[in-house]
């Protein structure tokens, strides 16, 4: 008796992607979607908790919180920039201490209550006072543009950086740069200080990162892989200028290449 064999599927596997630095629509085992949703359902146990002595503040985004008889009304562009303020609009009348988290990247924060400076400690900054309603507490978090560097156990990346902003890691993406421009064939010049600029992308208003590198001329290498170390190519190139945007942001204008860590020169 013959046993008819099952149909052949009329699809195929959705690819990762349609090109490289490209976005696919839907993936076949789409993980992504319900941890955006648990996590945004859980995200108020993230931003703040309380406990019988105040309240804790951990993550800064435009939010109003309540804990109990407190509530807070907390403004920021964050992390755009590194101002925070957080409003008292309710407290009852026992002091209690409000904490506020000075994350490990951050170097030189400032606190005021009321415009009158508080010391600043590593970790949280504690805030025990008698609250009054319209008592406006500002953190400042400077976030200059930095250079970060791996472990050098991890050996695929080392001599390479990475570029950093705030809490945020960049990303180089052929769409910003010039015509020519080869992120697989650039270093970036560690002795040329990066600079900023606003820029904009996908409507987004972000902080772009400028910096100088050279664009390898290979070219001398075309007829062999390899090369004894005396007999090595003299390093070839051209200087060229290097722009990075938040990494969150790539591979939503196109095909591309990206790199979030370069080798250095």
């Amino acid at each position: 008796r013959r046993v008819a064999r099952p149909a052949a599927p009329t699809e195929t596997r959705p690819q990762r992607a349609e090109a490289p630095g490209t976005r696919p629509r839907w993936f076949e085992c789409a993980c992504c979607p319900p941890n955006i949703m648990r996590t945004v359902a859980s995200l108020g146990g993230y931003v703040a908790t309380h406990t019988e002595a105040g309240v804790q503040l951990h993550q800064y985004l435009p939010a109003t919180i309540a804990a109990g008889a407190v509530s807070l009304a907390v403004a920021t562009r964050y992390p755009l920039d590194g101002l925070v303020e957080v409003t008292v609009t309710g407290t009852p009348d026992p002091q209690w201490t409000l904490s506020l988290r000075v994350p490990g990247w951050c170097r030189g924060a400032t606190v005021t209550v009321n415009g009158e400076p508080v010391t600043v400690t590593t970790g949280y900054v504690d805030i025990c006072r008698a609250w009054r309603a319209g008592d406006v507490v500002a953190l400042s978090m400077p976030m200059p543009l930095r250079l970060t560097v791996s472990h050098p156990a991890v050996d695929a990346v080392r001599g390479t950086v990475a570029v950093e902003r705030g809490p945020l890691v960049y990303c180089f993406e052929s769409p910003d740069q010039a015509d020519g421009v080869d992120l697989n064939r650039v270093e970036l010049l560690v002795d040329s200080p990066l600079s900023e600029e606003d820029g904009e992308v996908l409507g987004e208003p972000v902080v772009v990162a400028v910096g100088r590198g050279v664009l390898r001329d290979d070219s001398a290498w075309a007829r062999t892989g390899w090369a004894s170390l005396d007999e090595m190519p003299a390093p070839a190139g051209r200087t060229v200028e290097l722009r990075a945007i938040p990494y969150h942001l790539w591979a939503n204008r196109g095909p591309s290449v990206m790199r979030i860590f370069i080798p250095v020169r």
